[in-house]
């Protein structure tokens, strides 16, 4: 086979797919990308990026007629690509505006500059990126047959790779996110592998297959405990970047965040937040009696490892550390409890309808659901765990917060604001002030913003505003374990 690599220009070769370029049934099944796999590959391009090699067969004919030789090019490799950059130049979608996204469902990016084609479709963009993109210089490996079957050969050795999960995928990229994962995840026979105590909460040792054409190819057990705590380090190293409590764990939202963090300070404190969680709760009185019998499902995991987040946020004495293991196995015999109602009776109780539903179906692995599911948690164990300042301030604690700021919300309680405020900045006021001998207690905290909490006299004056959404919420039953300040 003859073969010779050729420099195309983009729009020629977008021109030739919808033209001159015929698709291969035999080596082509139909156009599968999705759109946010699209878009991906379009900003590629329009960052220099370089991107795959395409692979075409020339293939000639003489015509018996008037005998010319025709030649007909058809498509070996490559036609995802081709068919995501005809479709964009076509006008058929346009790229994605992380600033117009709902909050949570993308992550946020390191490249704090917006690009000038974010949210644009092609006809949109200015006229340099335009220029730019249709002139980008893709290879073409043009190919020649001197012996049947060769060009069928090389397809079958282009696709013979075994299949990878989307965790393998991202454990062979590059970045420093990617070795921190492996690193303390684990990862059989790598040599960075070092995992860490807490996952033995949920660790799965044994291979699993999965069936492909060509026969078994086995992932190692520890693949989806890697996933879970990128999704896991992700969500904490975002709360303390961006303030953000809850993102998507969605494979588009995971992969955005490893390539967004290729590079890693080494004094990065989202890094160290992440570790002091992992180092931490191993420590916890009682963790022992979480590792053994049956490993704790990831989301379980997940929820726990927050719980212990917070708590090491705040600024407590750590008397707390001896109750929280004891709290989590209570919560956890609560939710046996109720999903054995539900089988027996058909009757769903608070810890089934607020917990064990947002557990499983479409949604429950974006931000909202999760937030939902994470409110009702330590709404039920915040009750079990002694918490107590250093200090002598009545100021509700880290987690009392985030209870108050999630039952409200996360907007300003003020009917006259309104305005949606980030957690750092949230204000929680005591509607009963502490000066008149109101107690720091979830039933006698409001979130408002700092704007309409410097207002103390506005703030009075709204309290039977504030008293009567109180009582709605209780009514309601979202938010039933209010308790008091310790």
């Amino acid at each position: 086979m003859k073969s010779e690599l050729k420099i195309r220009q983009l729009k020629e070769l977008a021109a030739a797919y919808r033209s001159d370029l015929k698709v291969n049934p035999e080596y082509q099944r139909g156009t599968k990308w999705s759109i946010p796999q699209k878009q991906s590959l379009i900003d590629s391009l329009l960052r220099g990026y370089n991107i795959p090699l395409f692979y075409v067969h020339l293939l000639d004919k003489t015509n018996t007629f008037t005998g010319t030789i025709q030649t007909t090019v058809w498509l070996v490799d490559g036609q995802q690509r081709l068919a995501a950059i005809a479709d964009y130049l076509h006008g058929d979608f346009g790229l994605p505006d992380p600033q117009k996204e709902s909050p949570g469902s993308v992550v946020p990016s390191l490249l704090k500059s917006p690009s000038a084609w974010h949210g644009k479709k092609f006809d949109e963009l200015p006229a340099e990126d335009k220029q730019n993109l249709l002139s980008r210089e893709l290879q073409v490996v043009e190919m020649r047959e001197e012996t049947p079957n060769e060009v069928r050969d090389l397809f079958i050795r282009l696709q013979a790779g075994t299949p990878l999960t989307a965790q393998e995928k991202r454990d062979a990229w590059p970045g420093d996110f990617t070795t921190f994962v492996i690193r303390h995840a684990g990862k059989p026979n790598h040599p960075d592998s070092s995992p860490k105590t807490f996952f033995k909460l949920v660790c799965r040792g044994k291979n699993k297959a999965l069936s492909v054409d060509d026969g078994e190819h086995y992932v190692d057990g520890l693949a989806d405990t890697r996933k879970f705590f990128a999704g896991l380090a992700m969500t904490i190293m975002i709360r303390e970047r961006d303030d953000v409590d809850f993102v998507d764990l969605k494979g588009k939202t995971i992969n955005e965040f490893y390539k967004t963090n290729l590079q890693l300070p080494p004094d990065d404190p989202a890094i160290a937040r992440v570790m002091h969680t992992l180092d931490k709760t191993p420590e916890l009185p009682g963790f022992t009696a979480l590792t053994t019998g049956k490993p704790m499902s990831f989301q379980m995991a997940y929820h726990l490892a927050l719980l212990v987040d917070t708590l090491n946020e705040g600024n407590y004495v750590p008397v707390w550390r001896e109750d929280v293991v004891k709290a989590f196995i209570t919560f956890q015999a609560d939710v046996a409890k109720a999903r054995l109602h539900y089988r027996e009776h058909r009757q769903q109780l608070p810890h089934y309808s607020r917990f064990v539903v947002l557990l499983g179906g479409s949604g429950s692995d974006t931000a909202e659901v999760i937030r939902r599911r994470h409110a009702f948690f330590i709404e039920s164990v915040y009750p079990n765990i002694r918490l107590q300042a250093k200090d002598s301030q009545r100021l509700y604690d880290p987690l009392a917060k985030e209870v108050i700021w999630i039952r409200d919300g996360r907007k300003c309680k003020n009917p006259t604001c309104g305005r949606e405020v980030s957690f750092s900045e949230g204000h929680i006021h005591h509607i009963i002030e502490h000066t008149a001998g109101g107690k720091t207690k979830l039933d006698n905290g409001i979130l408002v913003c700092p704007e309409c909490h410097g207002n103390r006299a506005n703030m009075q004056a709204l309290t039977p505003i504030f008293q009567n959404h109180i009582k709605q919420v209780t009514a309601q039953n979202q938010f039933s374990g209010l308790s008091e300040f310790a």
